[in-house]
This record gives structure tokens, sequence and C-alpha cells, in this order.
């Protein structure tokens, strides 16, 4: 009977022992889920700002894409005004070289109505018709 107190007392020693090794482990199970469930907190309270930070970066990408897109539309604006402005160049440069070549036959006629044989004589002449008919000054 003493040898089965006595084993009966072991083995309650050893349950303690693992009782109380388990309740370390527990306490030092329950620390930990403690510390993982502040840092998985902590790391949800880090998401809201980067989630935040994110719909901003993509408002600046929309807003961006939009004055990108007028952009483009105002250059390809002034590339229309730019052709359009050398097509009235282009028209006015024919318009002008057909104008001297009307000029040279002009002065042409009139060294022939004229008789006048000097260039100067004829230069003269014609720029004091040009002055009266075209520009209305007198002599």
């Amino acid at each position: 009977m003493k040898s089965q107190i006595s084993d009966n007392e072991n083995a309650i020693q050893l349950k303690d022992s693992n009782f109380k090794n388990l309740s370390a482990q527990n306490k030092s199970l329950t620390t930990l889920k403690l510390l993982l469930e502040t840092q998985i907190e902590d790391l949800r309270l880090e998401k809201v700002p980067l989630h935040a930070k994110f719909n901003d970066l993509e408002k600046q990408m929309i807003s961006l894409s939009y004055d990108l897109s007028e952009e483009r539309k105002a250059v390809t604006a002034r590339e229309n005004e730019r052709n359009q402005f050398k097509e009235k160049v282009s028209c006015q440069m024919r318009r002008i070289k057909r104008l001297e070549g009307d000029v040279r036959a002009m002065k042409r006629e009139f060294v022939l109505l004229a008789g006048l044989e000097d260039d100067g004589e004829v230069n003269a002449k014609i720029d004091c018709l040009y002055r009266k008919h075209i520009t209305g000054e007198k002599k």
C-alpha cells in the first residue's frame, strides 16, 4: 500500500509538473497570441493610410491622364492652326510671285509704251505712278 501511495504521489507530482509546464506554455502562447493580435491590428492600421494614399494616387493618375488628354488636344489644335497658317503663307507667297510677274510685265509694257530706255527713268516713273494710284500720295 505504501508503494501504491508512493506511486500515486509520484504520479500526482508528475501530473502536477506536467500541469505547471502546460500552464507555462499556455501563458507563453497567450502572450504570443496577444503580441500577434497587436501586430495584426498595427498592420490593419497601417493598411488604412496606405489604402487612402493608393486612392489619392489613383485620383492623381486620373487627373494627369485627363490633363495629358487635354494637352494632346491643344497640341493637335496648334498643329492644325500652324498648318492653316502655313497654307495661308504659301497662298500669299504664290500671290506675291504672281503679282511680281504682273509688275515685270507691266514694266515691260511701260517701257514699250513710253519709249523709255533707261531703267532708272522707268523705275522713277513706276514709283511715281505707284504713289499716285496705290498710296494716294501726290508727287
